[in-house]
């Protein structure tokens, strides 16, 4: 289904003429938090959802991704460590990191047992012609 949110994105895009860079920021940073909810949010399990919200306006892009997994604020993560002198940095640890740095507001909520990341991205808005 991330093809799908992929596809979406870039439909968003081309609809409201959004420039490649803030475009390819708001793919990173959704495929980031779609990813770790899928890893993380359920446990034990089964069969879930996550619902995906995306508004256009007033120069920026907001994009809310719920899911009814475990409660978890993505905000609060250490930032990564950097590696002892001379070794290599291990895999994994920074993707919410990069979140923080590519998008403008990064909010979350918890509301009627269900994670609500909210992340906002300033940007143009074109007008769309044909």
């Amino acid at each position: 289904q991330l093809a799908l949110l992929s596809a979406a994105i870039e439909r968003i895009g081309r609809e409201h003429a959004l420039a490649q860079k803030p475009l390819v920021q708001l793919q990173v940073t959704l495929d980031e938090i779609v990813s770790n909810v899928i890893k993380y949010a359920w446990p034990e399990g089964g069969s879930h959802e996550i619902r995906i919200r995306i508004t256009v306006d007033a120069g920026k892009v907001k994009v809310d991704v719920a899911d009814d997994g475990v409660s978890f604020d993505p905000r609060h993560t250490a930032p990564p460590a950097l590696p002892p002198s001379g070794q290599r940095r291990r895999p994994g640890g920074v993707g919410l990191h990069m979140v923080r740095q590519l998008m403008d507001v990064f909010e979350y909520a918890r509301i009627d047992g269900w994670n609500h990341s909210t992340l906002t991205k300033q940007c143009t808005i074109g007008t769309h012609t044909k």
